[in-house]
């Protein structure tokens, strides 16, 4: 924090952060970053370990009650005296900090990544509101923002631009259009917002009676994904090479398509539409009906049925289907472990604070690449707000390892992004294991999963592929 930032009223900072880290739940693929800021002026009125020397003593307080009892029971009063006297104490001291505590806990535990709330399909399980209304917030947010923190003026301008750019169904379509087309989709999309199923049955039958009619769809903005098409390629300065080398990253660009699938584009964009319109069910055993290109791999079934049963986020809580376009990347590029043996080691993973790649949680994987991952895409000589640091996507997996003979062990990988289930919660990706399907393996398990049987691996991708697409 400079000197300027530093003269700014601990009032006004607590107002700032609690500003940007709104902005970091509607702008979601960029959270880390606003979440870092935010980081900024909170800690000069809390820091990281004070949070967490007040959570301790927010346990303390919690267990406090039970010894009191036990003491009280055993007669022992003086200790109950003493116990109590600190119970006293520590209420004290818990309300007096309790909005600056309630306010470290959205910037120093974050917990699991808010879902985007203008994805495709995402809409009623990001409950963030109506999309235009959030996005018209959003706006006047930032541009506060850019008077208010003008070192991060630039941030705030561009993160303003592109999301003025973002297509919405919303409660704010125009009140004198007729009920037919697009004013329909709008109503219907305004009731899956407000959760009124009711007012949304009545619009879906209305919509199909326009179909079955041969009735023109008047909206240009209709959901139709058949593959990102925008290019993600990049020349790496022979500087930023070595520096990412140094650190165990490889440079490698894919080719557009997925040839290693066998599968033509117009095969690809036959599946898209399943991919793009899940089931949306908890019931792991339930199969969906696919009918699959005669030449696509068999094991490339359970894959394509899993996306039809649940949406998938990326780390940015965007809706996410594999990237089909060229691409370059930044990858940890180190042969799959035999069981029983040492995972590689690299500059990068101790970077990360990590001693082993193997037994680690998405929690704490998450807390790492929070803490360090843009700090380490800085040092290599990349802009955070460009590129971000995460853990190997499934479908960058899949590309990079049917060259590299990766899915052929019996373990898995930590990948980028989460499963969504019914009840909200999300599953965090992993994949890759040859018992269940090698390079198309994908599961969801626990964030706080730590098994031994699972190893991480880093990429360094462009923002551009974690954002809104569709």
């Amino acid at each position: 924090m400079n000197q300027r930032e530093k003269n700014i009223s601990a009032a006004d900072r607590w107002r700032l952060a609690e500003d940007i880290v709104e902005a970091s739940l509607v702008d979601t693929v960029y959270r880390d970053l606003y979440l870092q800021r935010a980081r900024d002026f909170l800690e000069p009125a809390m820091s990281e370990s004070e949070f967490a020397s007040l959570q301790l003593l927010e346990n303390e307080a919690s267990n406090l009650p039970n010894r009191i009892f036990v003491a009280m029971k055993e007669a022992r009063w003086m200790e109950v005296k003493d116990l109590s006297s600190r119970m006293s104490s520590l209420k004290r001291t818990l309300t007096e900090k309790e909005n600056i505590r309630k306010l470290g806990e959205k910037i120093y535990k974050p917990g699991e990544p808010p879902l985007d709330p203008f994805s495709p399909g995402l809409q009623g399980l990001a409950r963030n509101g109506d999309p235009q209304a959030l996005l018209d917030k959003l706006s006047t947010q930032l541009e506060r923002l850019q008077t208010a923190d003008p070192y991060w003026q630039g941030f705030y301008a561009a993160r303003k631009i592109s999301m003025a750019t973002i297509k919405t169904y919303s409660s704010k379509a125009s009140e004198d259009a007729e009920l037919t087309g697009s004013r329909i989709e709008h109503k219907a999309f305004e009731a899956l917002n407000s959760g009124d199923f009711a007012n949304l049955e009545k619009m879906a039958a209305l919509m199909g009676r326009e179909e079955s009619c041969g009735a023109e769809r008047t909206t240009g903005s209709t959901w139709r994904f058949t593959g990102k098409a925008q290019e993600l390629t990049i020349q790496f300065s022979q500087e930023i090479l070595e520096r990412a080398q140094d650190k165990g990253l490889s440079p490698i660009r894919m080719e557009a398509g997925s040839q290693f699938l066998n599968l033509s584009s117009d095969d690809l964009a036959s599946l898209y539409h399943h991919l793009w319109q899940p089931d949306f069910t908890d019931e792991i055993s339930r199969k969906k009906e696919i009918q699959l290109p005669a030449n696509a791999p068999a094991n490339f079934r359970d894959l394509v049925e899993l996306f039809t049963l649940h949406p998938f986020v990326n780390s940015g809580g965007a809706r996410f289907v594999p990237v089909l376009a060229e691409e370059d990347v930044l990858v940890e590029d180190f042969d799959e472990p035999d069981p029983g043996t040492e995972a590689p080691a690299s500059a990068l993973l101790s970077a990360l604070g990590f001693e082993d790649r193997r037994g680690l949680s998405r929690i704490s994987i998450e807390k790492a690449l929070f803490d360090r991952g843009n700090t380490i895409v800085r040092d290599i000589g990349l802009d955070p707000r460009v590129f971000r640091l995460i853990c190997i996507p499934p479908d960058v997996y899949g590309r990079v390892g049917h060259q590299r003979s990766w899915g052929q062990k019996p373990l898995w990988t930590h990948f980028d992004g989460y499963m969504v289930m019914k009840n909200g919660k999300l599953g965090a990706l992993a994949g890759g294991d040859v018992r269940f399907g090698g390079l198309f393996d994908l599961v969801g398990i626990s964030r706080d999963y730590d098994s031994d049987k699972i190893i991480a691996r880093f990429a360094i991708v462009q923002r551009r592929r974690l954002e809104t697409i569709g």
